[in-house]
């Protein structure tokens, strides 16, 4: 089960009242504070995390930072979500990530620029990718007939 929270006591050596991400295992009742592993990521001493998603089987955890990235945790090890192939960051706000079935891969929607190879063809507006988390290949999705981007924007994967 994963939660964001701004409470502070939740897990030992939380002592800020940011939001966090966490996870509780509803069989053994333990809890981690997992956007820990996102904050050496950051580059921002204070960051809030919230939107989060899970896995189908709980080994990934995404979620969305008041930085305007988007971050995935597996194994604890966190990666930036929202960022092109060759690991450059957004440069748009991204948010509302999504982990389908047992989390190879992280959809969300963003308005970078930067993502992909070529211009998405509607500038800043939202659009739609996945982020295949073993590879780093981004597809945007919000496509039409034919590969044609959407000529709005698009969000809520």
């Amino acid at each position: 089960i994963v939660f964001a929270s701004s409470a502070s006591n939740l897990v030992p050596c939380d002592d800020d009242t940011l939001s966090d991400v966490f996870v509780r295992d509803p069989l053994s009742g333990a809890m981690s504070r997992v956007s820990d592993a996102a904050v050496s990521l950051s580059g921002a001493t204070t960051e809030a995390y919230s939107e989060p998603a899970v896995s189908s089987d709980g080994a990934v955890v995404a979620f969305s930072g008041s930085s305007g990235q988007v971050y995935a945790v597996a194994n604890g090890t966190a990666r930036v979500v929202s960022s092109n192939a060759a690991g450059a960051r957004g440069n748009g706000p991204s948010g509302a990530p999504q982990v389908p079935g047992l989390g190879t891969r992280v959809v969300f929607a963003s308005q970078a620029s930067n993502l992909l190879p070529q211009a998405d063809g509607n500038g800043s507006l939202s659009d739609i990718y996945a982020k295949d988390l073993a590879s780093g290949a981004v597809t945007l999705l919000s496509t039409g007939a034919g590969g044609v981007p959407a000529n709005g924007a698009s969000s809520a994967p």
